[in-house]
Order: structure tokens, then sequence, then C-alpha cells
């Protein structure tokens, strides 16, 4: 899509039920949240769990949105996959 035209290469979509969905550009404000939040959740999961910050999580075979956070098992949490959380 992006050879193709449809989509910039650093347009900002997600895969929901199948459709490519436009994302807002995330804003200071935004950042700020997410940043606190991801702060927040490390603490909590420490040693139990990573969290994954805005990376695609794939919940059905058309479905890949970009959660602001999503803890995860360690044990899935491979550093060379590129998918950390299943």
């Amino acid at each position: 899509m992006i050879a193709a035209g449809i989509f910039a290469e650093d347009d900002r979509v997600e895969l929901i039920a199948g459709e490519l969905r436009a994302m807002p550009p995330i804003n200071a404000e935004h950042a700020g949240k997410n940043k606190r939040l991801n702060q927040l959740l490390s603490q909590r999961v420490r040693g139990q769990a990573v969290v994954a910050v805005q990376d695609p999580l794939t919940l059905a075979e058309h479905s890949e949105p970009q959660p602001e956070a999503n803890p995860c098992d360690l044990p899935a949490a491979a550093p060379h996959s590129p998918q950390l959380c299943k």
C-alpha cells in the first residue's frame, strides 16, 4: 500500500477486524501519559512480566491493534521475536 501511494511510510494505522484504520498522531500530552503508564505498570510487574508499549498485538487473524501498554509474561517475551506478547 505504501508502494501504491495509499499510505506514506510514516502513516500511523492499525488493523482492526480486517480494516486499516488511521490513528491520530501522538501529541505531547498523550506521550507523557504513556510514559507514566509504562513506569507504573513496569514497577507493578517487575520480575514477572515486561510491558510492551504501543507494540502491535495480534488478537485475531484480522486484528492487530497497538495498545498503549500491554504486560506480557516473561517466557513469551523473546527479544528476537517481532511480537513480544502472544
